[in-house]
């Protein structure tokens, strides 16, 4: 057992494969358990449990490069069975906090409780470790799955005032990873949060806090993040190259600028949010009688990654209807 721990947020950075649009800037742990299956660990797990996990998210004013430190150590060790024995831990955690806040305004508060993350195959199946992870030894990567299973997520969002945007929602999260087979550095993933069947209520209030948390959380991951290996040159005059004094050059915005990707930073990381059935109703009590519009279908799908739009899917039988006298509906 260990107590107390502060974790290094650049290794949950890039281990949780958080874009740095949104910065760690601080994980705790109140207690963590091992159990060790020393007898079969090339096909059992290991387990870790954790207690309580707090974790804080911040947009930054200027985003740093990704981390590597991770893929730094896969690059100077050799593949070993203490590397494999952490990236298939089977991993239970209590309860975890998480305080995520954008340059837009807002502070969202979500409670994730009972998180199960489990080894699976291709089919989200638990099986012996030995047979989870695809390797194609042609094009020399090697693929894993992972399955976290959380029983209840709640979050509140809080502007000016308070009010929840979910309450005791089950999620699950299917987690794709493809390496390079020798160096063990990351090509692609590919986080899909689904949710089977949920059913949201705001007022109009509500929904328009929403959106402009939503405008803001588009703007954050818009932004680009520079490269982590990015040597940008000193720019010098052919008269500062003989010694003379030249006038400094302008400096150049990297922020903005389109960079050449090298090997080492080829990784990219899509993320994707189903909603397999749901429901929206947006209620107002008038004079004590409930009125407003509900909303509701299925295959809802949003995507996005670091450095891109949003981009919302809606499905075909998207339906609206009215419940009582409806009030004016919401603008953007």
């Amino acid at each position: 057992q260990m107590k107390d721990l502060e974790l290094n947020e650049e290794v949950i950075q890039e281990l949780l494969m958080i874009p740095t649009n949104l910065e760690v800037k601080r994980v705790s742990c109140d207690l963590l358990t091992l159990k060790v299956p020393w007898t079969s660990l090339s096909s059992k797990p290991v387990i870790v449990t954790l207690n309580q996990v707090d974790i804080d998210l911040r947009e930054p004013d200027v985003i740093p490069p990704s981390p590597t430190i991770l893929k730094d150590m896969s690059k100077t060790e050799k593949k070993e069975k203490k590397n494999d024995m952490v990236e298939n831990a089977h991993m239970i955690i209590n309860r975890v906090n998480i305080s995520l806040q954008t340059l837009g305004g807002g502070v969202v508060t979500i409670l994730l409780e009972n998180v199960d993350v489990l080894t699976t195959n291709q089919h989200w199946q638990v099986v012996e470790l030995n047979h989870a992870n695809l390797v194609d030894k042609e094009k020399g990567t090697e693929t894993s799955f992972k399955k976290l299973t959380i029983k209840s997520i709640n979050a509140l969002l809080t502007t000016s005032r308070s009010f929840p945007i979910l309450h005791n929602m089950p999620i699950e999260i299917l987690l794709t990873q493809k390496k390079k087979l020798k160096e063990q550095t990351l090509l692609t993933a590919d986080v899909q949060f689904v949710f089977e069947d949920v059913s949201f209520n705001w007022s109009r209030a509500d929904y328009l806090s929403l959106v402009e948390l939503f405008q803001g959380f588009q703007e954050c991951l818009a932004r680009p993040v520079p490269p982590s290996s990015a040597n940008i040159p000193t720019l010098q005059s052919s008269d500062s190259k003989n010694g003379k004094d030249a006038k400094a050059l302008p400096a150049i915005p990297t922020q903005i600028l389109p960079s050449k990707k090298n090997e080492d930073d080829a990784s990219e990381v899509r993320y994707q949010v189903r909603l397999d059935k749901w429901a929206f109703n947006l209620m107002e009590a008038v004079d004590k009688a409930v009125s407003g519009y509900s909303f509701h279908g299925q295959g809802l799908m949003v995507e996005f990654s670091s450095g891109t739009a949003v981009r919302t899917r809606l499905p075909i039988d998207f339906k609206r209807s009215s419940v009582g006298a409806p009030p004016p509906p919401p603008t953007t």
